[in-house]
């Protein structure tokens, strides 16, 4: 991927933790909307890194891409839950 990354992730909970995969996310990522019921553990897990990221809550992949799409530039969208996505 050429440009800046936003990603769309979250779901069910599996009790994983995710302070190392924000550790090992690439810097071209750089902003992350969050759906599911494991969005506060993304957010923990981002935030016990040290690592910026503008992190977003959201409902639902749908309003993600409603408000990305709202917005203009020039990113890559990827849809990545990174866990059980079935309660998005």
């Amino acid at each position: 991927m050429e440009e800046e990354v936003i990603l769309i992730m979250g779901g069910y909970d599996k009790g994983e933790s995710y302070i190392n995969f924000f550790k090992n996310l690439p810097s071209k990522v750089k902003r992350i909307y969050v759906c599911g019921a494991n969005g506060y553990k993304i957010f923990d897990g981002a935030n016990k890194t040290g690592k910026s990221y503008l992190l977003v809550a959201v409902t639902n992949p749908e309003t993600a891409l409603k408000e990305i799409f709202s917005k203009q530039g020039r990113e890559c969208i990827l849809y990545s839950p990174s866990t059980s996505s079935y309660d998005s």
